[in-house]
């Protein structure tokens, strides 16, 4: 749902997150091409309206990124928005939920040449999982792993124009222990 935004602002994320939000939400494990979906629905896939603020905690989030925060639903995401001393945006975690098979496809095994980003594979997290890359490493990564016949994503970003506090290792890393948090609820 989210593409890595470190660059690309709050604003600019907001309508990718929008636009990118496929879940049909009437005909679980039907992906947008209307063909059943290689996997079976979970029993606690988080879709249809579904708080993703359920699906991962406060606490959670804290023992992996070393801060508290609480989390915010907004939509189809769980936000959970830490700020520096002076109160100004230090960076952001995101669980976003309700992304169909089909659009998980789309997202980690694209077309040769019709990627606009650097796929990742990720092992040991759900049914399938990647990490969405620019080319440069320039904006950050996504995690998004598939669980069921739903997909899921994990951010964790800074605003524009700043480092964020940790390399973009230590985010994948951290991106990727947050959706092993996640996996068992879904």
């Amino acid at each position: 749902m989210l593409l890595p935004m470190r660059i690309m602002g709050w604003a600019a994320a907001a309508s990718l997150l929008v636009a990118c939000s496929s879940g049909n939400g009437t005909d679980a494990g039907v992906g947008t091409t209307g063909g059943q979906c290689a996997t079976a629905v979970s029993a606690n896939a988080c879709i249809d309206g579904c708080n993703p603020c359920t699906r991962l905690t406060d606490t959670q989030v804290a023992a992996v990124v070393g801060q508290s925060a609480t989390g915010t639903w907004n939509g189809d995401t769980c936000e959970w928005v830490y700020n520096d001393a002076q109160g100004n945006l230090s960076f952001e975690v995101s669980f976003g939920v309700n992304d169909d098979y089909a659009t998980f496809e789309d997202f980690c095994h694209p077309p040769a040449g019709d990627d606009p980003y650097t796929v990742t594979p990720v092992s040991g997290v759900g049914d399938d999982a990647c990490y969405l890359t620019t080319s440069a490493g320039a904006l950050g990564s996504e995690l998004t792993f598939l669980k069921g016949c739903w997909a899921y994503d994990l951010t964790i970003n800074g605003p524009v124009g700043t480092p964020p506090p940790f390399s973009d290792a230590m985010v994948q890393t951290d991106e990727k222990a947050l959706a092993l948090d996640a996996v068992p609820t879904l």
